[in-house]
């Protein structure tokens, strides 16, 4: 899974709710892939990165398209 579709990911989690299978799915994703992610409530599925990593992870995606 790409940076770009990780951030896009993260964007629209919270629309994919009525998906439950898929929504635990992409957790299972996130917390194997991007440990840094932190997870903040899991009724809603939110995510969010430490700020430095934020634009870390939005240049490095920027760099890979």
């Amino acid at each position: 899974m790409s940076l770009s579709v990780y951030l896009w990911a993260m964007q629209y989690l919270d629309s994919l709710s009525a998906n439950k299978s898929w929504n635990i799915e992409l957790t299972s994703v996130f917390e194997s892939c991007f440990p840094q992610v932190l997870f903040l409530n899991a009724s809603r599925k939110c995510y969010q990165l430490e700020s430095m990593n934020v634009l870390a992870v939005y240049s490095l995606s920027q760099t890979k398209n």
